[in-house]
């Protein structure tokens, strides 16, 4: 879990450390344990809660190491879960793989970006076979941030490249590539439209839904905000009682 705040920057966000910890929070609940779940942010603070304490991420090289030990210790067969909320952004788009000429980033605690085609490599070509990987971005223009082969969204499905991926991996990404994703509040809360939408999704869902229900509800949770939450995929869409 991957939760960026930017503290002390002309940019910095309220809800992306709540949004980490509600998501290290649910995935507990699912079977996952307390040891194969890494909580990764840049507050200075440590929690008074044990099972709240994160690691310090202050740069992209230190979140680049995160990345590459999470993958390292992957197993045939594993069943793995990467959320990330911070900054999102686009760069031109040098090797000509984008429909838009931009390529879609996230940005490190440093702001120094982090390209679609490097998280391609890293966390999606670089799996061992027979791995399923379930992510979910929020942050903006993050419609096709691994660069996976189709996409469903309130406009349909869409074939974005032909790029083939060995595995089964899902994205939900919070906005459309060319949007922006709010960092809002709930309950007093601040937190991450997405985030919470996704929580609040799963909740109607759970045990029934297949993934197209699910992005129906996430849409429907994140309606009031100027954002189109959007699936992305690499083969063919599973139950969803199949992501945990």
């Amino acid at each position: 879990m991957f939760g960026f705040n930017y503290s002390g920057s002309g940019c910095a966000l309220s809800g992306c450390w709540n949004d980490a910890k509600n998501m290290k929070a649910f995935l507990l609940t699912k079977g996952y344990s307390e040891e194969n779940i890494t909580l990764v942010t840049d507050d200075p603070s440590p929690s008074t809660d044990p099972g709240l304490a994160s690691a310090r991420c202050t740069t992209k090289d230190q979140m680049m190491h995160y990345f590459l030990d999470f993958i390292e210790n992957v197993k045939s067969g594993d069943h793995l879960f990467i959320h990330y909320s911070g900054h999102g952004g686009q760069l031109p788009d040098h090797n000509k793989d984008e429909k838009d000429g931009m390529d879609e980033c996230i940005y490190s605690p440093d702001l120094q970006s982090i390209s679609d085609d490097d998280l391609r490599k890293v966390l999606v070509d670089s799996l061992p076979g027979d791995v399923t990987l379930v992510t979910l971005f929020d942050c903006c223009h993050s419609g096709t941030i691994l660069d996976l082969p189709y996409t469903k969204s309130r406009n349909g499905y869409t074939v974005e490249n032909t790029k083939s991926v060995k595995n089964n991996v899902f994205c939900i990404s919070a906005c459309l590539d060319t949007q922006t994703a709010a960092d809002t509040s709930f309950d007093r809360m601040p937190q991450g439209a997405l985030t919470h939408g996704f929580l609040e999704a799963v909740k109607m869902v759970e045990g029934k839904g297949t993934w197209v229900g699910l992005m129906d509800h996430i849409i429907q949770s994140t309606r009031y905000f100027p954002q189109r939450a959007q699936l992305s995929y690499s083969k063919n869409l599973a139950d969803f009682d199949k992501m945990f």
